[in-house]
């Protein structure tokens, strides 16, 4: 199967249009892993399952965090590999236990997983981000702005982002016509 087949297999999900954006950039080989939250109104936790090992990811569940939305029920690690699907398990799993959140070495890996670049990942543990009404214009609403852009390499930073929308420009643009229009509304 193709990696445009496979994206639009996994569009037929009902997961929120963020969500499979990220999934899409995963199998475009733009991000390592997706960190994937199922909610009431989503397709069943299987059939997410179902699509997504039918393709070829790697696909674990993990255990919820307490303090969780009553309407969140499930949440897959995705990869296309094991590793970094059983990595992102653990990551999500203590962070899920634990109570203080900025904690560096999770962030790091969990930021290395997403694909987020390192200034940014860095700018975050050192609380030294830009603040979102700094962020240029083109950025302001964009949904697939999923990390905090650093201070000091913001303009080095926007470049992952828009790398990311060439890329589903050029392989899956129905996915980027449905960001596009969530972010109009």
């Amino acid at each position: 199967m193709t990696v445009s087949a496979k994206i639009r297999h996994m569009y037929t999900l009902n997961i929120g249009i963020q969500q499979k954006a990220m999934l899409a950039l995963m199998l475009l080989g733009k991000k390592p892993a997706v960190e994937l939250d199922i909610f009431e109104n989503n397709s069943s936790p299987d059939k997410v399952l179902n699509v997504l090992s039918s393709i070829g990811l790697c696909v674990y569940a993990t255990h919820l965090p307490q303090d969780r939305n009553p309407n969140h029920i499930a949440t897959y690690c995705v990869s296309g590999s094991d590793v970094n699907a059983t990595l992102l398990v653990s990551v999500v799993e203590i962070r899920n236990r634990t109570k203080e959140k900025n904690t560096s070495l999770l962030d790091v890996t969990y930021g290395a997983l997403m694909g987020y670049p390192l200034s940014a990942i860095e700018g975050y543990i050192t609380h030294q981000t830009l603040p979102d009404d700094h962020y240029p214009g083109i950025l302001q609403d964009d949904l697939l702005v999923m990390f905090k852009l650093s201070k000091a390499n913001f303009v080095e930073e926007m470049e992952v982002i828009l790398k990311w929308r060439y890329a589903l420009d050029e392989n899956a643009d129905y996915i980027l016509k449905d960001l596009d229009n969530v972010i109009v509304k």
